[in-house]
């Protein structure tokens, strides 16, 4: 929960500042099965700031399917094809799988709030009821966690005009966020202070688990819930792991994140990768995500 202030220092920590503890680990896995869970495990090897803690799959089973689609409106026909396939088939042009599934157990996740235009429109046009889930506070939760992965250039003033560029925020967040620049040392303290100030502003989701629809999310919102199939979008460089300008962003803490999309599920995950996406209008070649290569083949 880095993206809320958290740091994993706190466990590697726990030790040297209370010796003689005892330390219990949970070495089973009941959510996933034995494919999702030694794929995660791989992935998060990856990362030097963890307490190491491979847990095993109590169920087997399991699969990860990498896709690749033309651009994001094919990705989003895609998802919403094999949605309805799985279905069992909810049109004529449709032949279904009839897997007893429920429109709650799908979910699309993506990394950024900007994705869900595209996923939106293709939903839209479809039987499928959906809901798009709105994160704590969704443009002032991404603003602060990109705020915190830039480095500061020129002034503070400059590198959160470029951080609210980045998030797409609109016009009423960009006058609220840049007033209270005003009220902010200039430098990077100044920066962290005002990263930390916009997550205080958040209110709450609007997640409804009850409600018999597929829900649409951003990788942060997915912590802690769990579905039969996932289908993480624009899964390429840049967006997983996030790409800010200069470089990425924590690279670990990327990692984690895309772990806990992997983790979320229950059977299935689908890695959706597009051969090029609009980048503020203009159609760019995209490329898969570096963190394939940290799957082991065969999955």
């Amino acid at each position: 929960y880095s993206f809320r202030g958290g740091s994993s220092r706190a466990f590697m920590d726990f030790e040297r500042a209370f010796p003689g503890a005892e330390v219990v680990r949970l070495v089973k896995n009941y959510r996933s099965p034995r494919v999702i869970v030694e794929a995660s495990s791989a992935l998060i090897r990856g990362n030097a700031g963890r307490t190491g803690n491979d847990a095993s799959a109590v169920l087997e089973g399991g699969e990860i399917t990498e896709v690749e689609c033309r651009n994001e409106a094919a990705e989003a026909s895609f998802i919403v094809r094999e949605i309805e396939r799985l279905m069992g088939g909810l049109s004529s042009l449709t032949v279904g799988k009839d897997e007893d599934a429920r429109f709650s157990d799908f979910a699309v996740l993506y990394r950024t709030n900007r994705q869900a235009e595209a996923l939106r429109e293709a939903f839209d046009k479809s039987s499928i009821p959906f809901h798009v889930v709105t994160p704590p506070g969704p443009v002032l939760s991404e603003l602060a966690a990109r705020l915190r992965g830039m480095p500061f250039e020129g002034s503070i003033k400059e590198t959160v005009e470029r951080g609210l560029k980045d998030v797409g925020a609109g016009e009423d967040i960009s006058l609220m966020v840049l007033n209270a620049v005003g009220s902010c040392e200039d430098g990077a303290e100044g920066i962290k202070a005002l990263a930390d100030e916009l997550f205080l502003l958040s209110p709450q989701d609007n997640l409804d688990i009850k409600a018999d629809k597929v829900n649409l999310m951003t990788l942060h919102a997915a912590k802690g819930l769990e579905f039969k199939y996932v289908f993480v979008a624009g899964f390429e460089d840049g967006l997983i792991p996030l790409r800010a300008r200069g470089g990425y962003n924590d690279i670990e803490e990327e990692r984690r994140l895309f772990y806990v999309a992997l983790t979320r599920a229950l059977g299935s995950v689908y890695l959706i990768h597009a051969k090029e996406r609009r980048v503020y209008g203009e159609a760019r070649e995209a490329k898969v995500s570096p963190f394939l290569c940290e799957i082991p083949s065969g999955f």
